[in-house]
């Protein structure tokens, strides 16, 4: 039976094997940066489902205020109501703003929440300023027609609920304009002005607009409600065996949440593919696949394990990983800044060696840069890195094309030239970024910096980078500096062919293993991110660095300590007792082979 997962891109389910243990997703999962997250996703899922239910309202809203036409044409031929061509305009008029608008929504990249709110209130306020304009056409005050923003109304909230704050200022808006449009007409209009003094007109317009009023304040009531109970219902919703729990991150394809799985009581990473994502892009889903795919066939320690996918009975996407506690190296550099150059070896050392393995697979990054690359605490073992997001990774197969020729695809601050260029990333590309992520991490800065994208990949494919000690204002070990700099070479032959060529480069330098596991346990219990309770960091001990040990010549060294050496008296120095080691012992107690 093929098991359930959580993931930012879906798989098929059949192309990823579950592993017998369980693995891992990251995420920095600290109350405070989990709520904010939190709210920000809450935002970012809010404004792709305001986008999806504004589209479709907007539809039948268009289809339904065409048709009303024919409403237009009873009133004018049975009530006397005026030129059937008035309303022929204003019905023309309307759909002259909502048809553009309902365009806009269909192109790439979709609006932004701030230019949603203004296409919302012009697709909207446009039929209800029409409203009024065919009141004051057809009996004023009185008009039939005040009751038809009521339909205008319904038509915008039955898709688009929001907590109260935002519905009372965005459909009190529209309601506002119809009155003030209706109103303020009585100063250009005599018939409507001699309405205002007329007491059967305003029994009817206080008539109508009560029934305006009570769909307004019912609409901004239920459409809280609907609002609270969605977010609810989100978060609490089980995906296969895990129970959601909360919120951690969200990005372009996904959102990534913090799961229980009740069997093995614990808590699990789950990335979920958004559902306007899926809809919104046709390659979104084969992305998704494609992430899976390549993160659970790589199988190196630094590399976040991916353990389950699958797809929910409505639908939903998702891969589980594991959970990882830390933060990314964007992160750390700025709470930290700049890092010493052995623990940046040490650091970039271990993320090399995990794209080894990926290169050897046939399989490149293509988007190496701080942000994807975590530093967490694994067994006791602290500044361990994790590669993560392979969300748009290249599987160099026949079948597994999935950019064309002058895509550009990569973060522009750690892009290669190459494919600045609208070129073919290899293993060298990684390379490339993987030197400006060391570049990084020993300055606190990137190779390049610019007010715009653009400007950054320009400078990605023409320009030199600075020497880092340069740009650090102190010298670097020159080894480390060179290494640098060929791995940002402009010309992919002139870098490491490979992540592992790369990472054996690393290890070549006179500053690689000077990093200890007690400098490492140090930082991690200095740091405002401490490892867990119970670590080796959190013991009270003088100094976690290895004590050096004497070297002792066996063949020299006696077999037994002098006498009177074994109880020094008192202000005599202590003798050091030689230390036999097993292979000495055999070598004293073995019985002879000799004849």
């Amino acid at each position: 039976m093929a098991s359930v997962g959580v993931c930012a891109n879906p798989t098929v389910l059949h192309s990823v094997a579950p592993p017998p243990e369980m693995h891992t997703i990251t995420s920095t999962p600290t109350s405070r940066s989990g709520t904010s997250s939190g709210r920000d996703s809450h935002r970012t899922e809010d404004r792709a489902t305001r986008l999806l239910g504004f589209r479709r309202a907007l539809i039948a809203g268009c289809a339904i205020w065409a048709a009303f036409f024919g409403a237009d044409l009873i009133v004018v031929r049975y009530l006397q109501a005026g030129v059937l061509a008035h309303f022929a305009a204003v019905r023309l008029g309307v759909l002259a703003v909502m048809v553009p608008v309902l365009l806009r929504t269909y192109r790439s990249p979709p609006p932004s929440e701030r230019a949603l709110t203004v296409y919302d209130l012009l697709a909207y306020g446009a039929p209800a300023v029409g409203i009024g304009v065919m009141c004051i056409e057809f009996r004023g005050l009185a008009s039939p027609y005040v009751p038809g923003l009521c339909l205008v109304l319904l038509c915008r909230s039955v898709t688009a609920q929001d907590r109260w704050t935002r519905e009372l200022a965005m459909i009190g808006t529209l309601v506002a304009s119809f009155f003030a449009f209706l109103l303020g007409s009585a100063a250009f209009s005599p018939r409507l002005a001699a309405q205002l003094h007329d007491p059967e007109a305003i029994t009817i317009f206080l008539l109508n607009t009560g029934y305006v009023i009570g769909t307004y304040i019912f609409l901004v009531v239920g459409g809280h409600v609907v609002w609270a109970l969605r977010r609810q219902v989100f978060e609490a919703r089980s995906l296969g065996r895990y129970r959601l729990k909360r919120r951690l991150a969200s990005g372009g394809m996904g959102d990534v949440w913090v799961a229980y799985h009740p069997s093995l009581k614990r808590d699990v990473a789950v990335k979920i593919l958004k559902p306007a994502e899926q809809e919104r892009s046709g390659g979104a889903l084969v992305r998704f696949e494609r992430e899976v795919r390549a993160t659970a066939e790589l199988m190196h320690p630094n590399t976040v394990r991916v353990f389950d996918c699958g797809m929910t009975e409505d639908g939903l996407w998702y891969y589980v990983m594991e959970l990882l506690e830390g933060e990314t190296l964007a992160q750390h550099v700025s709470r930290l800044g700049p890092l010493p150059p052995a623990r940046a070896l040490h650091i970039v050392g271990q993320a090399a060696r995990a794209l080894g393995e990926a290169h050897e697979r046939r399989i490149v990054h293509r988007d190496v840069k701080p942000e994807n690359l975590f530093l967490t605490s694994l067994g006791g073992e602290h500044d361990f890195v994790k590669v993560i997001d392979f969300g748009i990774a290249k599987v160099h197969q026949a079948d597994a094309t999935m950019t064309g020729t002058g895509w550009v695809l990569g973060t522009p601050a750690y892009i290669s030239p190459e494919v600045a260029m609208g070129k073919m990333a290899d293993a060298r590309s990684d390379v490339y970024a993987l030197g400006a992520v060391l570049y990084f991490l020993l300055c606190g800065r990137p190779p390049f910096e610019a007010d715009n994208p653009s400007a950054l990949v320009i400078a990605h494919a023409h320009e030199r980078p600075v020497a880092p000690s340069r740009k650090l204002g102190r010298q670097l070990p020159t080894d480390v500096e060179a290494l640098v700099m060929r791995a940002l070479e402009k010309d992919p032959a002139a870098r490491f062919n490979t992540a592992a060529e790369f990472a054996l480069a690393l290890a070549s330098c006179t500053l690689a293993g000077k990093w200890t596991f007690g400098d490492a346990a140090l930082v991690a219990r200095n740091s405002s991110r401490p490892p867990p309770p119970g670590g080796v960091a959190s013991l009270a001990i003088p100094s976690l660095r290895a004590p050096r040990v004497p070297s002792i010549s066996l063949e020299s060294a006696p077999d037994r300590p002098p006498e009177g050496n074994d109880a020094p008296g008192d202000g005599a120095p202590s003798a050091v007792r030689p230390i036999a080691t097993s292979a000495h012992r055999e070598k004293r107690t073995a019985p002879s082979h000799r004849a």
